[in-house]
């Protein structure tokens, strides 16, 4: 019972410090342009990743998904999008689970948006989309 509980642990322990440690910025790539790609974006290519526990969740009620406010060791807000999204491990997010993921950051040429509102539909910004997104494998439930 303890190695069920111990070595998933540690894993996720190792997983975040190694995240915390790693710059929060992809390096410049000189020389490389999203015609390398095959048209396809530059984050597309290069996804960034982040981590944390999730400490808050909003619904875009009007361009679909949900905001998630993640917190450290890489805190950030993201958009979830079903269809767009794949989330994986226990399939639940919701607050106190830790995740861990790739997103695709937004630009100006391509902006990621929670847009929510009942009769005016009002933009938030968020840092990108999640394009891979895992959950814990113990809820801790708000104890730690």
């Amino acid at each position: 019972m303890m190695k069920k509980i111990l070595f998933p642990t540690l894993f996720w322990s190792v997983l975040f410090l190694v995240m915390a440690i790693v710059p929060y910025s992809v390096p410049q790539w000189d020389g490389i342009s999203s015609a390398d790609v095959d048209g396809l974006r530059f984050g597309a290519a290069f996804p960034t990743v982040f981590g944390g526990r999730i400490v808050g969740m909003d619904e875009c009620t009007c361009s679909g998904g949900m905001r998630i406010v993640v917190g450290p060791p890489r805190p950030m807000d993201l958009l979830f999008q079903p269809g767009v999204s794949t989330l994986f491990s226990l399939y639940t997010l919701l607050p106190s689970e830790y995740v861990l993921g790739a997103y695709i950051p937004s630009t100006p040429a391509t902006p990621a948006v929670c847009t929510r509102g009942t009769t005016v539909c009002v933009p938030i910004p968020v840092a990108g989309t999640i394009t891979l997104v895992g959950t814990t494998f113990l809820s801790f439930g708000g104890v730690f």
